[in-house]
């Protein structure tokens, strides 16, 4: 996995876990290389694009990335302490 030097540590967490998504959901049914394009992510973000096997596996990975990084249970208890969407979101990094 190749993250940029520059970006956020934020950004890296969450582009390391994106990516063992691929691996896990995609790479290991025998696909043997993934790499993401800005053209991934585009049709993926516009919820307007055609849902093409590519942009199933963006959502995918982007689920699993952020089920990793932010467990369902775990974010219920803290937005019960915290109330504040942007206090979860520093929790969380």
């Amino acid at each position: 996995v190749y993250v940029s030097a520059t970006d956020p540590p934020v950004r890296k967490r969450f582009t390391i876990a994106h990516e063992l998504g691929h691996l896990s959901l995609h790479l290991l049914d025998g696909d043997v290389e993934h790499v993401d394009t800005a053209d991934n992510f585009r049709t993926a973000a516009d919820p307007s694009a055609p849902w093409t096997p590519s942009r199933r596996q963006e959502w995918e990975a982007n689920q699993f990335a952020a089920a990793l990084l932010m467990p369902a249970a775990l974010v219920r208890q803290k937005w019960a302490e915290i109330h504040d969407l942007e206090g979860l979101a520093r929790w969380f990094q």
